[in-house]
């Protein structure tokens, strides 16, 4: 980029070719999401300030980021920040970062909680940025909220995130693998586990594989070792009537649904779609 380009429109353009150069599918995308952050306004300002001369230190955070995203790293982790159900969450490399195919299991457990009388007791299991607690204790004024994290990293970013938030109060983050943390008669538990199998991991994009962190991704050798866990810990955990619901992978619904119905005791067993028909969560009552 030469010394005389000094324009968003200038910046966009090249900031464009450089990811579709480089074959970043979402450039178009990225080049306006990172320049809007750099700059701090909309991308609708980007738009009617085409013109708007910027200065040095703004070219130089465009030219460090869109560098960043060629050699793969995500977007959200460039800028820092991620969205989830119409929130913003802090995300680095810590977290996995939040997908909108996840907010349906926020719907799904939302809807579920509303429909327990009383106070509710909700875990979000494998929180990591812990978008799923912050939506709920958001919305469920009186729930007590425990969520969990095999990695205490990801925690600090959930716990901040809860901060920002202002439900931090509202939530208990606690450490440890899957359910084993947390106490006994919950009346439901979300999870989004990880259910990515060894083999499919070296197939996934480099901005998955490269970046993300594995242990919020990879599950083991088959791809449901995290599903069977979970589905043995909340027939301990759950109180009688109480709901499970597990996000899964791409085809796993046939096994979900076999491990959550011989396993773990639960009834009610179903696979919940998403619009587009995928199978996207396995869902159970304890019996």
């Amino acid at each position: 980029m030469s010394a005389e380009a000094r324009t968003v429109e200038d910046g966009l353009g090249w900031a464009r070719r450089v990811l579709e150069e480089a074959g970043v599918s979402s450039a178009r995308a990225d080049a306006e999401l990172i320049l809007e952050v750099c700059l701090g306004v909309s991308k609708a300002y980007l738009y009617a300030h085409r013109e708007r001369e910027l200065a040095a230190e703004k070219w130089a955070c465009l030219r460090e980021w869109v560098f960043r995203r060629r050699a793969r790293e995500p977007v959200w982790y460039i800028i820092g920040r991620a969205w989830f159900m119409a929130l913003e969450f802090l995300v680095d490399r810590r977290v996995l970062i939040p997908r909108n195919e996840t907010e349906l299991l926020a719907q799904e457990a939302l809807k579920e909680a509303e429909a327990i009388e009383g106070p509710a007791r909700i875990a979000d299991v494998c929180t990591g940025s812990g978008c799923i607690a912050i939506f709920l204790g958001l919305r469920l004024k009186n729930a007590k909220i425990f969520a969990t994290d095999i990695s205490a990293d990801a925690l600090d970013v959930a716990r901040e995130n809860a901060r920002r938030h202002g439900v931090l109060e509202a939530i208990t983050f606690l450490q440890g693998s899957y359910l084993e943390p947390l106490p006994s008669g919950l009346d439901m538990v979300a999870a989004n586990p990880p259910y990515v199998s060894s083999e499919e991991m070296k197939s996934l994009p480099a901005e998955v594989r490269d970046y993300e962190p594995h242990e919020a991704l990879l599950a083991g050798p088959t791809g449901t070792e995290a599903i069977e866990a979970i589905a043995a810990q909340a027939a301990d955990k759950l109180r009688v009537g109480g709901v499970l619901l597990m996000e899964i992978g791409f085809r796993q619904g046939e096994e979900a649904l076999r491990i959550v119905k011989e396993r773990s005791g639960f009834t009610e067993v179903e696979i919940v779609k998403d619009l587009a028909g995928t199978e996207r969560i396995a869902r159970g009552r304890k019996g």
